[in-house]
């Protein structure tokens, strides 16, 4: 606190982003005591503050170069944040309820939303703080819900993750697939939002259930058995050798439709499942090179609210076997709700007009 004139608040006598115009909650805190900092360099963080926010007191409503500014009374719009994360080996519970400041009125200042940025780190703290650790080897399903004002029902994805190892963040913690993927796709969907080129709309929550077990759930296929013969169009039954990861030999068995576009004659069926996530790893592919002029333009990206909404649930991935007969188009085969099925295998058919 630096000055105080009635409602009128001036905070610090520097920048907090400098950028202008804000929607921030002003809040007090305790501050608990003064560290000293053993490492610091002039005055560069030669101290740091052990404190507690507490509660809310009004907005911040102004970022400038020489101060930070606002008013005590009336609170910026806030986003709600929901996170409920369950532990499917031991039935915990840990759940988290927060808001972040929405500055989508004052356009955004900082160049994205707060809630791309706390409804992310909110659903990795829930399963990190509710299982106590990150074991590389987890399998968790995630189901977000994004409500916005400007449209009746909230927008909806699902996702299903599995990882075998760890990876390491920026600051030399470790990660796994499951929390950093599921982090990763919350924080894309909303920057969507974020990115609409068109009327902003305003989200009024955003509602996260996580659940996970330890161990990856995985097994790749060894076979693959159809029926010799097969229409194009018809729905048959497939044999499938299984090898779970770390565990032994199983066989399902799953109905694959073969496509109408399959090829006349004796063709070999590719199945191809798909791999346990990879997670964040912190490289970044970089295209040398590209001089394609119709790219000088920008991308607008969704043009209506319909599309927006279209491109948020496009957020769900298809993770079960796409097949191929022959040179026809691939398509979705079938999906096991226990495992991700990954490597390949082949069979081969007869697709004939008359399957008899």
């Amino acid at each position: 606190m630096t000055y105080v004139d009635g409602d009128r608040v001036w905070v610090f006598g520097h920048q907090l982003e400098g950028v202008g115009r804000r929607a921030l909650l002003l809040q007090d805190a305790y501050v608990f005591r003064i560290v000293n900092n053993p490492t610091a360099l002039g005055a560069l963080a030669s101290t740091y503050k052990l404190a507690s926010s507490g509660h809310d007191l009004g907005t911040i409503s102004s970022d400038g170069f020489s101060a930070v500014a606002g008013r005590t009374g009336a609170l910026p719009h806030t986003v709600p944040v929901q996170v409920i994360a369950r532990d499917l080996d031991t039935n915990a519970v840990a759940a988290i309820n927060t808001s972040a400041a929405d500055e989508a009125a004052v356009d955004l200042p900082s160049g994205g939303s707060w809630t791309s940025f706390i409804a992310p780190l909110a659903v990795s703290q829930a399963a990190a703080g509710l299982l106590g650790s990150t074991p590389a080897r987890l399998t968790g399903n995630m189901c977000a819900k994004i409500a916005l004002k400007e449209i009746e029902k909230p927008l909806r994805f699902c996702n299903r993750y599995v990882s075998t190892s760890a990876t390491q963040s920026d600051d030399g913690s470790s990660l796994n697939a499951v929390l950093s993927g599921a982090s990763s796709d919350l924080a894309n969907a909303i920057s969507s939002i974020d990115a609409y080129t068109g009327t902003p709309p305003q989200v009024t929550g955003i509602n996260v259930l996580l659940k996970v077990r330890r161990g990856a759930d995985q097994a790749f296929i060894r076979s693959v058995r159809l029926p010799s013969r097969v229409r194009p169009g018809q729905r048959v039954r497939a044999r499938v050798s299984l090898q779970r990861v770390r565990g032994g030999t199983f066989a399902r068995n799953y109905t694959v439709r073969i496509p109408g576009d399959a090829p006349r004659g004796s063709q070999r069926v590719r199945f191809v499942g798909q791999d346990a996530d990879q997670g964040e790893d912190g490289f970044t592919t970089i295209i040398i090179g590209d001089d394609d002029e119709r790219d000088e333009g920008g991308d607008p990206g969704p043009t209506s609210l319909k599309e927006l909404e279209a491109q948020i649930k496009a957020t769900a991935r298809y993770d079960g076997v796409t097949a191929r007969v022959g040179r026809s188009s691939r398509f979705e085969a079938f999906r096991d709700d226990e495992f991700r099925i990954s490597g390949s295998a082949d069979a081969t058919v007869r697709v004939t007009r008359d399957a008899r």
